[in-house]
């Protein structure tokens, strides 16, 4: 039988500033690419910050152009957007991002390090290699533990980050992505996707939030979907894999405008591994986590060109207290430079990716 879900609290908070934090980029180390896909050419704008966030950027030639969508899907490949979020768009996004006249598309890798408690943000090869190996003896010592769980299964446990507890990995690698849209008059799409590279020890609830500075959300808009992969385990049977998904709602999702801010932040829960070695006993296995934040807004004064800045905040609990039912707050006054999303109350991981970006007015 599954095992219940956790019960810890958590205070989800949506903190705002106009500090803007050190993982902002400057304008001035952009460079001009001209990039084919599928037969179609675009000329993009790339731009590198220190933290290795690579942001790729389309001004569109014409007001109001009108693009197919297969020439809206190689744009989105060409600006960096992964096949797996392209896929996944719905036909009304496509056709949002067809008609869009400027597009931005943020991508950031990063390790948690549970010895030093710290997070790394890597080029991206450094992390896709890095996560790789991590996966490699990840799946080695399930697989041992499944096959074999009389054995000694502790070898994959001490690393890479000398646990002293079995098949513990507390270090894990992470993408996040920002897309931001603008269709014209000033109107924006803000899409977030954040992607484990790696499976995270411990399982809870956490939160991806997003917020803009001098913009404001439309209402109803924002929307948090969790995605995953349940494997079932029976030894001697083909696993059975099917995919899932959490949609958050109610007090889970969280929408603001507040003191030239907007945001809005999801939460939702992590699924456990429910692994059995009774005989005939189905084992649980979970996988492909990944969630997907959206929602729309204006720019304020759309006449008039700015800079405004977007931060996108993915925070992960590793920690487990029982004391009751997560909750969702939302604080105006807080030191997050700028960041929606959430604060827990004791200890989490979070990731960042936080951009400039440029509107040159309508």
């Amino acid at each position: 039988m599954k095992k219940k879900f956790l019960a810890i609290t958590i205070a989800l908070i949506l903190s705002f500033s106009l500090t803007l934090p050190s993982l902002a980029t400057n304008p001035y180390s952009s460079i001009e690419k001209d990039i084919e896909v599928n037969g179609y050419n675009f000329t993009i704008s790339e731009t590198s910050a220190p933290s290795y966030m690579v942001t790729r950027t389309y001004t569109s030639p014409k007001t109001r152009a009108v693009r197919t969508i297969d020439e809206t899907k190689a744009l989105l490949a060409a600006l960096g957007l992964e096949a797996r979020i392209i896929e996944s768009l719905s036909p009304d996004e496509l056709q949002l991002y067809a008609t869009s006249e400027q597009i931005f598309v943020s991508n950031s890798y990063s390790k948690s390090d549970a010895v030093t408690n710290e997070t790394t943000y890597l080029p991206k090869e450094v992390a896709l290699s890095s996560a790789e190996e991590l996966t490699i003896q990840q799946e080695e010592y399930y697989d041992n533990y499944l096959n074999n769980p009389t054995s000694d299964i502790t070898p994959y446990g001490n690393m890479p980050n000398n646990s002293n507890v079995p098949g513990e990995f507390k270090d894990s690698y992470m993408q996040i992505t920002n897309v931001v849209s603008h269709q014209g008059g000033g109107s924006l799409y803000f899409h977030a996707n954040a992607k484990w590279l790696t499976l995270p020890w411990f399982r809870g609830y956490d939160s991806l939030g997003v917020s803009a500075m001098d913009c404001s959300l439309t209402t109803n808009s924002g929307n948090c979907t969790f995605k995953y992969t349940e494997a079932d385990i029976v030894a001697g049977y083909d696993t059975i894999y099917r995919n899932k998904k959490q949609v958050s709602s109610g007090s889970q999702l969280q929408v603001i405008n507040d003191s030239g801010w907007c945001g809005s932040a999801g939460m939702f829960y992590l699924p456990s591994d429910d692994l059995n070695t009774d005989i005939g006993a189905t084992s649980y296995k979970y996988s492909n986590f990944e969630v997907d934040l959206t929602y729309s807004g204006h720019i304020a004064s759309p006449s008039e060109p700015r800079y405004y800045f977007v931060l996108m905040t993915y925070d992960h609990s590793i920690f487990n207290v029982n004391l009751g039912a997560p909750t969702i707050g939302i604080n105006n006054k807080g030191e997050l430079s700028g960041s929606i999303g959430i604060s827990i109350s004791r200890n989490c991981d979070t990731r960042l990716a936080g951009k400039e970006y440029y509107y040159p007015g309508r």
